[in-house]
């Protein structure tokens, strides 16, 4: 069943090859703001030249206003990317992005930082790490999650101390050979400092794939739900009964299949629903995309009617 309509559509130009990587939150004056990666240069890799720009939809999300720029690169960055709206504790707007920077090792780290304003986007304080810790973070946009204690969620993967342009780990011996590793970051003071939990989660066959742009869940009784995306044909995911302090084994999520490509789940009113990629494309398929990743088409919006516990048998797909 086909359904929903395009309602805005960020098109590329010269001078601005790629646009994405966004996250949505709605304002006090019950607009939405949309956060998103604007590329401005001549490249649209993931390092290349980026800043954060915003579009506002008054309507519901039916008409949206002319993008305009939150904030450009500070000048030691080599870019920013990849938007997390949330509501501070305090009911500030809080943004959470991605700062890359070339070391004088020549290795990259990738940090994921936080910046708030008291004027629901007009104005924007500086930026600071969402991690004590230097290496090379990947978290998904609009993956940051603030739980109903008040305590803030960044789910990420970790590639190592410092990366490559392609993420390749240069320094890091606790890489294993399975590929990065998730983590969860997390504050318990409205996002002024930062720590880690200290379970961590890798894949276990042994390939340079790992678990990547993991997203997170909380249900009503407060369990949470973790899923990564693979190439081994499934999201893979995990649950936590104590506030994230211990983990059940990561396991193929036998109806969420993927070909790697993430996945994203929300409550929505009474229901919860689960954005996601299901095969029929494959990581070993031959049907690829124009930067060889498998297909991630169709698009799919599955709904659960239980709060997210059941998605197979108890759900509108």
């Amino acid at each position: 069943k086909k359904i929903g309509k395009q309602v805005l559509f960020l098109s590329t130009s010269e001078g601005n090859p790629r646009n994405g990587e966004g996250s949505f939150i709605r304002l006090k004056d019950g607009s939405i703001l949309y956060a998103f990666t604007e590329y401005c240069g001549n490249s649209w890799e993931d390092h290349a030249v980026a800043r954060i720009s915003g579009c506002r939809s008054f309507d519901e999300g039916d008409t949206w206003t002319e993008r305009f720029m939150l904030f450009e690169k500070d000048p030691a960055a080599q870019n920013i990317m990849s938007t997390n709206l949330i509501r501070m504790n305090n009911g500030d707007l809080g943004i959470i992005y991605l700062r890359k920077e070339k070391m004088p090792d020549n290795g990259y780290v990738c940090m994921p930082v936080i910046r708030r304003s008291t004027d629901e986007g007009c104005s924007w304080s500086d930026w600071q790490f969402c991690t004590r810790t230097e290496g090379y973070y990947c978290p998904f946009n609009g993956s940051a999650l603030v739980l109903k204690s008040g305590r803030i969620l960044m789910p990420v993967s970790f590639h190592g101390k410092r990366a490559d342009l392609d993420n390749n780990c240069l320094i890091d011996p606790q890489i294993p050979e399975s590929g990065p590793v998730v983590k969860i970051l997390y504050s318990d003071d409205d996002g002024i400092t930062w720590d880690e939990f200290p379970h961590s989660f890798s894949s276990p066959y042994p390939d340079s794939a790992g678990f990547a742009e993991p997203g997170i869940y909380e249900h009503e009784d407060g369990t949470l739900w973790i899923w990564f995306r693979t190439v081994y044909g499934f999201q893979y995911q995990s649950v936590s009964a104590d506030g994230g302090i211990t983990w059940t084994p990561a396991t193929p999520s036998f109806y969420f299949t993927s070909p790697d490509s993430p996945m994203i789940v929300r409550r929505c009113g009474k229901y919860t629903v689960a954005i996601h990629n299901p095969i029929p494309w494959y990581s070993g398929s031959e049907r690829r995309e124009f930067w060889d990743s498998p297909k991630r088409t169709p698009l799919v919006c599955t709904v659960s009617t239980n709060d997210g516990k059941d998605f197979s048998s108890n759900c509108h797909r």
